[in-house]
């Protein structure tokens, strides 16, 4: 029986690493002997099953047999196995006791790993005259897609956000940001003579300013680096092709480059989306500060700007609410409809509409902000003024963007948690009460629910970012819109 040596593998004198035998380079890291199972990459209780269930092994215990099962029933060298399993000896140095005592826990191991293996039976053979240990099971090779670091359940999205080091961290600053904006409702009297503190709607605006202004800068941190596709033609990727419902090469590529700009698309919008709701929190603060106080704290200029020009922070809220309804818009764009032309090529242009509803998008907010400047400077009385129709419109709008989204967002491919979508259909009533968020005994109400639904789905996004399911969406998903009307059509003209 032929003796195995990793060392060839790594072409050097250095010592073999475990972690990195050549058939895991090519995405193999599934085994099945005997009645067992093996996952050399899963970190939980399942990395082992014996006729399906779940046997745990000591970390020494899972690395013996993950060399043996590697060498494929070869004989592996006593020497090679305490070099794998105590990383501390040299047997260049060791002196004769050392080396029988590490002879002696070899030894241990192997009878434990025997007896845990059914009893003791032979399927580790330890040939005389060798001097090693071998599998004797046939051993086969499964193929699938690597998952680690990281389990599948630990990307499920109650697990990515209390367990995972960007979840928690993610969480845990929304949950202090909620604990602070639940202090506005109550936060007592004045505070150095600042007689805005009174004002609930001015506390929130301002707790939510600085959430999203965090969130945001965040963004560039979240969303850089997240799942990806593998380099093309190797294991990995074909297993992929497979999972996505591809059978032709070329044409998988082509899917591949098209979900990742499509990716990079939605983010991009996304951060847009952030942009504006920071913008819009600005402006409903500034318009919740009392003229005096607006000149107390900031250049007189500003307050008397403020003066002469009652309606500039009401109509910019406005503008931004608006804003952040053609950022959802374009989002839900790029989920809903392929993103790129399929004559594209590598250059991934964006499609003609997508830029058009930009460009249309941005003009009808302009027209409507021109519009809303005119007319509200004819009425004073903001009872029935143009500025509360203005803001009753561009609530239902926004509304309507959302609901859209939510809609898209709740796809089965993207497996949202059970109750997760309606509270984002909740987030689409509370969009469009926009003209009651500057209510002192509705608005606080509003600003708050707004705030944590705001929270779920960022998490939620960061989620479908970091664990693959957006691009796994958008490849899997785009031949169905693209192909559906064809599809159609064949059915239809086989029906009876």
């Amino acid at each position: 029986m032929t003796e195995v040596d990793f060392n060839e593998h790594r072409g050097n004198g250095t010592p073999p690493i475990l972690n990195e035998p050549k058939s895991e380079v090519f995405g193999v890291h599934i085994y099945e002997f005997s009645d067992f199972r093996m996952d050399t990459l899963d970190k939980t209780d399942h990395r082992l099953l014996c006729k399906g269930q779940p046997l745990h092994l000591p970390p020494k215990q899972f690395l013996l047999l993950k060399l043996l099962v590697q060498s494929h029933g070869q004989t592996v060298s006593t020497e090679l196995l305490i070099s794998q399993l105590w990383p501390e000896y040299d047997s260049g140095s060791a002196t004769e006791v050392t080396r029988r005592s590490y002879h002696w826990r070899l030894d241990k191991q192997i009878s434990l790993l025997k007896h845990t293996l059914d009893g003791g039976r032979d399927i580790i053979q330890r040939p005389r005259g060798e001097g090693g240990c071998r599998l004797a099971a046939v051993i086969k090779e499964v193929t699938a897609p690597i998952i680690s670091p990281e389990s599948y359940d630990d990307f499920k999205f109650g697990n990515w956000i209390l367990f995972s080091n960007n979840g928690r961290a993610m969480t845990a600053f929304f949950i202090l940001a909620l604990m602070v904006s639940l202090l506005g409702f109550s936060f007592p009297g004045n505070w150095q003579g600042i007689s805005w503190f009174q004002n609930p709607v001015a506390i929130l605006c301002l707790v939510q300013f600085a959430t999203v202004a965090v969130a945001l800068i965040g963004s560039f941190i979240t969303f850089k680096h997240g799942r990806e596709f593998r380099s093309t033609n190797s294991t990995q990727d074909t297993v992929v092709m497979q999972a996505s419902g591809y059978t032709d090469v070329d044409e998988w590529n082509n899917a591949k480059r098209r979900a990742t700009l499509g990716l990079r698309q939605y983010i991009k919008y996304w951060r847009f989306l952030l942009a504006c709701w920071v913008l819009l929190y600005l402006a409903l603060f500034l318009g919740g500060l009392p003229i005096q106080t607006l000149t107390s704290l900031m250049p007189q200029t500003l307050g008397w700007w403020r003066a002469t020009y009652p309606h500039a922070l009401p109509i910019a809220a406005t503008f931004f609410n608006n804003c952040n309804s053609l950022a959802i818009a374009l989002c839900y764009i790029v989920l809903q409809s392929p993103t790129v032309s399929g004559s594209a090529g590598r250059s991934g242009r964006q499609r003609p509409a997508l830029k058009g509803t930009v460009v249309v998008g941005l003009l009808l907010i302009i027209l409507f902000t021109a519009l809303e400047i005119l007319l509200s400077s004819r009425v004073v009385s903001y009872e029935l003024n143009w500025l509360r129709i203005a803001d009753v419109i561009s609530g239902i709008v926004g509304g309507v963007s959302l609901a859209l989204f939510v809609g898209r967002i709740q796809s089965r491919f993207l497996d949202p948690p059970a109750l997760l979508p309606l509270a984002f259909y909740l987030y689409v009533v509370i969009q469009s009460l926009f003209v009651s968020i500057g209510d002192k005994s509705q608005g606080p109400l509003i600003i708050e629910a707004a705030l944590i639904l705001k929270c779920l789905l960022y998490l939620y996004v960061a989620w479908l970012y970091k664990s693959g399911r957006f691009l796994f969406y958008l490849v899997r998903m785009k031949p169905l819109f693209e192909n559906v009307n064809a599809n159609w059509k064949d059915f239809f003209l086989n029906l009876d």
